[in-house]
């Protein structure tokens, strides 16, 4: 079974947060051990240097060491699981661990031996009494390590600027630096801190979940809309909202879906168009070639020329087919070099005078002075530019006037072309670049092909221009031809 996208999802999410949710734990309970374990020590240290001022203020009171009276400080010692043996000044054992349990009755000495508070040497069951001998004389030995490997500390006893002996103080038994109830309390945490790493993980684990299902959601829609679309449904749209790259991506659906339906629509209007084109021309030599055949029409010069004249009217039609074709390749044969506009501009419309002299239409230009370099192919944009001024000629009677304009526009060059003709109807300005489209006002010997204006809005369009028109009916129209500076 194929792994779905939003399970992928799931699982990444759940990977990342059960690591970042481990790592912080042990990053946690490590930090906490350490500082907790500083803590214990400060502490310890704190109710060591108590005890050592206690022991001082004993021998002050004294006047030398009384192993009875510093029995309570052994047993305070003991209560906080620190064993303390006390030498005096010349080194010699005065008091140790030894003196305190001896003074307990038999059933405290069986709970600390129970919870492994005991004196080095152990407890014997048999004697009930020590197996270590007690040594009064002479320093002790060094202490041996405990459970945790805690050394010992020896703290000077001061009275005064006097020192009068030393404290040797470590952990009792196998107790080590933590006492039981420091263990309990690191366990607890330990505990709670696991707990809550679980908890994190199971809400880690849904919100993944939920997050993956809507990141997926849209391309699961996506993905049923391709699959529409491949099976010829060219209406299909997605409506997802946003701005991040799957909405990015569900726009470049929409613009793909939207412009095959327009080809495919622009496909079957130009198989109508031609298909309409290529009737009247066609049924036109089958009448007069029937007739001649037939001997209803004699085969005069008449009759052969208007055969001829419908064979030129496909011609001319093929040829713009031609066109056409090579207009909507422009993007990928375009031979773009360096070219003065202005002059390039002066010199088509110069072509054009003796036209529109014949026709008594004035044709003018007001062209910039400075020269205006731009990137473009030569003959693609004249093609453009005679087109304009073939299809202003065409609809602007006698005495009017055509004018070609130039002006640089920002980032861009704007030619227009603007005539004192017929104009447009407004119905028909949204279609006149499309293939085959006449407009109403071509009546009376005005009609061509339909195809010079989608030609030349193909070639701008290649350019990385813009055509434009605005016009009112028998107010003239205006083209507008911008081509930018730079490509």
């Amino acid at each position: 079974m194929r792994e779905k996208l939003w399970t992928k999802f799931a699982l990444s999410h759940l990977a990342i947060a059960i690591i970042a949710v481990a790592s912080a734990a042990i990053l946690f309970n490590f930090a906490l051990s350490k500082k907790f374990q500083g803590y214990v020590e400060e502490n310890q240290k704190l109710k060591d240097e108590q005890m050592v001022i206690l022991l001082g203020s004993i021998y002050e009171k004294d006047g030398q060491w009384n192993s009875q009276r510093m029995q309570d400080v052994g047993n305070l010692s003991m209560m906080s699981g620190r064993e303390i043996t006390v030498l005096d000044s010349a080194g010699r054992q005065v008091f140790d661990c030894w003196d305190s349990m001896r003074e307990m009755r038999p059933e405290a000495q069986k709970r600390m031996m129970g919870t492994g508070m005991m004196c080095e040497g152990g407890w014997d069951q048999q004697r009930q009494g020590y197996g270590a001998p007690r040594v009064k004389s002479g320093p002790p030995s060094k202490s041996r390590p405990n459970p945790q490997n805690v050394e010992s500390r020896r703290v000077p006893v001061f009275v005064g600027e006097k020192q009068v002996g030393t404290a040797v103080i470590k952990p009792i038994g196998n107790q080590g630096l933590f006492s039981p109830q420091d263990r309990s309390f690191q366990a607890n945490v330990n505990r709670w801190l696991w707990g809550v790493a679980l908890g994190a993980g199971a809400f880690a684990l849904l919100i993944s979940l939920g997050m993956a299902r809507h990141l997926s959601q849209p391309i699961r829609a996506l993905t049923t809309a391709t699959r529409t679309l491949r099976n010829g449904d060219l209406t299909q749209r997605l409506r997802i909202e946003g701005k991040d790259e799957v909405g990015q991506l569900a726009d470049a659906f929409n613009h793909l879906a939207e412009s095959l339906q327009k080809q495919e629509q622009y496909r079957k209007k130009l198989t109508a168009d031609l298909a309409h084109e290529l009737r009247t021309p066609l049924a036109n030599l089958q009448t007069h070639t029937e007739a001649l055949i037939d001997g209803v029409l004699p085969t005069t010069s008449e009759n052969l020329t208007s055969v001829h004249e419908e064979i030129l009217r496909l011609g001319r039609l093929i040829r713009s087919l031609e066109e056409l074709s090579r207009a909507e390749a422009s993007r990928l044969t375009l031979r773009k070099e360096k070219v003065d506009l202005k002059v390039f501009l002066e010199r088509t419309t110069s072509l054009f005078q003796p036209q529109f002299a014949d026709k008594g239409v004035v044709l003018k230009t007001s062209l910039p002075e400075y020269p205006m370099d731009i990137p473009i192919d030569r003959d693609k944009i004249s093609q453009v530019i005679n087109n304009l001024l073939s299809n202003a000629l065409k609809f602007t009677a006698e005495g009017g006037d055509v004018e070609v304009k130039m002006k640089r526009q920002e980032q861009e060059v704007q030619i227009t072309v603007k005539d004192t003709g017929i104009g447009i109807p407004d119905g028909d300005i949204p279609f006149i670049f499309e293939r085959f489209f006449r407009a109403g006002n071509g009546e009376n010997g005005a009609r061509g092909s339909g195809i010079g204006l989608t030609i030349a809005k193909e070639l701008t369009e290649a350019h990385g221009g813009k055509l434009g028109v605005n016009s009112r009916q028998n107010q003239g129209a205006e083209f507008t031809v911008s081509l930018p500076l730079s490509t």
